[in-house]
């Protein structure tokens, strides 16, 4: 009927409220052992796991790391592969004519398993959205769009306009 829920509230998909709480994967009193950066990642590669892994951390679990191994591996390999592609080319000559690059078609399968990958473990904004993740930055971001902190930021200056140029 309309303007009836057709549900009662406790068995709907959202019933915690919302996607304004914070999902956290690590149950109370339970320690998370920290989690290593693996050997051997170029340098950009190192800072993305630098940036990355401190904001999730509190989102994993012990099973989960063996996953964002395999996550930071294929990043390094990607940075890898597109640097080499970038010098290469996106074309190669061969004995049967010019031909798309073989790093091409690897670097696209790269970016589907990250792709994949980031997804599963929250780390894209439809990912945490979907899995109920916030993260501060995020709600501050949102805050400053909504107008809230403006007593912090200096008032704008005047724009000084030109004088007009009398035309004869």
């Amino acid at each position: 009927m309309a303007g009836q829920r057709q549900k009662p509230r406790e068995e709907l998909a959202f019933k915690r409220g919302g996607r304004d709480r914070v999902a956290e994967a690590t149950p109370e009193g339970m320690t998370v052992p920290p989690l290593d950066m693996p050997p051997g990642l170029r340098p950009d590669a190192q800072w993305v796991w630098q940036q990355t892994i401190p904001l999730v951390m509190k989102f994993l679990v012990p099973t989960d790391f063996p996953i964002v191994h395999r996550w930071i591996y294929y990043v390094n390999e990607f940075m890898a592969t597109a640097e080499a592609l970038a010098l290469e080319g996106p074309v190669v000559e061969q004995q049967y004519g010019t031909v798309l690059n073989p790093r091409a078609r690897w670097l696209q399968q790269l970016e589907g398993n990250i792709f994949r990958i980031e997804g599963t473990l929250g780390l894209n904004p439809q990912a945490r959205m979907r899995l109920g993740i916030t993260h501060a930055a995020e709600q501050s971001a949102l805050e400053k769009l909504r107008g809230g902190g403006r007593g912090d930021r200096p008032k704008p200056t005047p724009m000084a306009f030109p004088k007009a140029v009398a035309t004869t």
